[in-house]
């Protein structure tokens, strides 16, 4: 940010995030630039204030982090002054359990939001705090949703357990995931949160005339957030769940289709492209059937990051 215009107020301004954080006193902070203060009043609704720092650089000016007040107006003001640069940014706000949620987009993701996720006698209470980011550009609409978990032990302490896998939303897909409780004495926060993501992704010109529409693709993700670090830790790899009826031909077959490299290949390079997703799901599932394989079983595929870190290494290594 270059400039703070009005209607824009500053609140505080510091030489680093970190004297940021010793002046404003969060309950919470991470990320290098989110804070988080929780407004409990012994109440059974307690309210968790979600902010960010800015960087500040004027010209010829020492950088500054700033932090801006926080009111109704806030995010059309963001959009008047820093135009598209506000898309896919986490707008300062207060989320009240009990209250309506607040959606700015048009997929189908929760919007801002705070549950409890579990309760226990001996433990404590788990909060879930959905915070949506902006719309970014591009035609699919994508939105992130920021999952951050909260706990109140039996003593009344706040306890931040960390942020969660977040979800991403577009008019081509959309994740959703399920967090399981495990209480945990020997955890900081008291607890640790099991998490399966799963992100479907449909093809948006299905009910175009003349067209072939592509079968949705679930891909799954486990994670897991222990208490001692506020960042999730995830598995090696995500996978596939078998259904009924399937084989090594047709889950081959599904994540070719879903490539970048099927909709311009002839055919000699489409059967290159099922040959290398077959060798990858060997590599990654060395009991895989090669005929029917049983419903439920997570079968291992690598990330799309890691597609491209492997073309990578790959296109490197054959340079002379």
């Amino acid at each position: 940010m270059s400039d703070v215009k009005p209607p824009l107020k500053i609140r505080t301004t510091a030489d680093s995030f970190a004297k940021l954080v010793a002046a404003t006193k969060p309950d919470f902070s991470w990320g290098d630039c989110y804070l988080m203060w929780v407004h409990d009043g012994n109440t059974d609704h307690p309210g968790f204030e979600l902010s960010r720092a800015w960087l500040l650089q004027k010209p010829a000016e020492k950088p500054q982090c700033i932090l801006l007040e926080t009111d109704k107006d806030l995010r059309l003001t963001l959009y008047n002054q820093l135009g598209d640069d506000a898309r896919g940014l986490f707008i300062p706000t207060t989320i009240r359990l009990g209250q309506p949620k607040e959606d700015f987009g048009d997929g189908d993701l929760a919007g801002n939001y705070t549950r409890v996720l579990a309760s226990d006698k001996d433990h404590g209470t788990v909060y879930e705090i959905g915070w949506q980011g902006e719309m970014n550009g591009g035609t699919g609409h994508p939105i992130l949703e920021m999952m951050l978990y909260v706990c109140k032990d039996t003593t009344g302490k706040w306890h931040f357990v960390g942020e969660g896998p977040s979800l991403l939303g577009s008019r081509g897909g959309n994740a959703s995931q399920t967090a399981q409780i495990v209480w945990n004495k020997s955890s900081p926060a008291g607890t640790s949160i099991l998490f399966t993501a799963e992100n479907t992704e449909y093809d948006p010109f299905a009910n175009e005339p003349e067209h072939d529409p592509l079968p949705d693709r679930d891909e799954y993700q486990d994670a897991v957030l222990d208490g001692t670090s506020p960042e999730t830790h995830y598995a090696a790899h995500p996978y596939l769940l078998a259904k009924t009826g399937d084989t090594l031909d047709s889950l081959v077959h599904l994540l070719s289709i879903w490539s970048f490299e099927w909709g311009a290949g002839n055919a000699a390079e489409r059967a290159k492209v099922e040959q290398n997703y077959r060798s990858e799901l060997f590599r990654l599932n060395p009991d895989l059937s090669k005929d029917k394989i049983t419903p439920g079983t997570k079968v291992f595929i690598l990330s799309y990051a890691q597609e491209i870190d492997e073309a990578h290494d790959e296109s490197t290594s054959t340079k002379p």
